[in-house]
């Protein structure tokens, strides 16, 4: 399998960040619509020493990693609508990515969002994409960033590599 570029992940992630970007704006809405004027201005307001804002941080935090992690572990997907925009899709080296390694894998994302270490995180990232073509959330989970191949070679790579895993724990163990 071939390894995504940067070029290509930065393109899926400019997609993706515009579709969250519009999910959070309903969202907001959504929430303001319930809340009383009152309320809805003092979460708006309501800021730390740093200049995060607490409400706005979780709400962005969650709706980011819950779109990357439930569309990436998705049997149909495999991707967000930005790499599938791109023809590139997350997989994991012994099979099917799972949810877990989904979630896994995008909790980094959080630490993006946080002033001074957010800069750092993606500079870190940057390069070790263009090093290893892995960000820190991939050597995390275990997953890559591939280009997406036909179903069949596919599903022979996953074959392979669970029978390689059998055998690797087989041979760990005696």
């Amino acid at each position: 399998m071939e390894h995504a570029s940067l070029a290509s992940r930065i393109v899926a992630y400019l997609i993706d960040a515009v579709v969250i970007v519009v999910i959070i704006l309903l969202l907001y809405m959504v929430l303001f619509s319930i809340m009383s004027t009152d309320i809805a201005v003092q979460l708006i307001r309501e800021q730390t020493e740093i200049g995060l804002n607490i409400p706005s941080f979780v709400l962005s935090s969650i709706t980011t990693v819950g779109y990357f992690t439930i569309f990436e572990s998705s049997k149909v997907w495999r991707a967000t609508p930005g790499k599938r925009f791109v023809g590139i899709e997350v997989v994991y080296e012994y099979g099917e990515i799972t949810f877990f390694k989904s979630f896994l894998r995008n909790l980094t994302r959080i630490l993006w969002s946080l002033p001074c270490i957010g800069l750092i995180i993606v500079l870190i990232n940057i390069v070790l994409i263009a090093d290893s073509k892995m960000r820190i959330g991939d050597i995390l989970a275990g997953t890559n960033v591939v280009k997406k191949e036909s179903a069949s070679s596919r599903n022979y790579l996953i074959r392979f590599s669970s029978n390689y895993k059998l055998l690797w724990d087989a041979l760990a163990e005696g």
